[in-house]
């Protein structure tokens, strides 16, 4: 298992698209969390998207989305996915913490106030 300090934020790419596209959470929660693929097409489509996938060692394990309006003063967290066999293994706030990027810093500190508002994946949502 990689170290707090082997987490990294990285871009999408077509070399790892599929990796981060088989990226799943737990059955019960697939109701909760649109797939990655989904998210990734709906964010080409939608101009203040910004995607990541999140990376422990060499292995992707999370996919974080947000909303970054700069001009509007707009952020927030739009999806985060964490794959069912990373889910209670540790790292939970230094994670956050390593989106360093200035609208991920601002989304998951939303978040973090928030404690992470999850809206059941519908065709309303899909639509998003």
């Amino acid at each position: 298992m990689a170290t707090e300090a082997d987490v990294s934020l990285r871009e999408i790419t077509a070399e790892t698209m599929r990796a981060i596209c088989a990226l799943d959470v737990r059955p019960e929660q697939r109701d909760y969390v649109a797939p990655n693929a989904f998210s990734i097409a709906q964010a080409y489509f939608e101009p203040n998207a910004w995607f990541r996938a999140i990376y422990a060692g060499e292995a992707p394990f999370r996919f974080v989305m947000i909303h970054d309006d700069g001009e509007k003063g707009e952020y927030f967290l739009w999806r985060l996915m964490i794959d069912a066999e990373q889910q209670g293994v540790g790292f939970r706030r230094s994670r956050r913490d390593q989106s360093v990027a200035r609208s991920v810093r601002r989304a998951v500190l939303v978040c973090l106030v928030l404690n992470v508002l999850v809206l059941p994946l519908s065709v309303g949502a899909m639509s998003m």
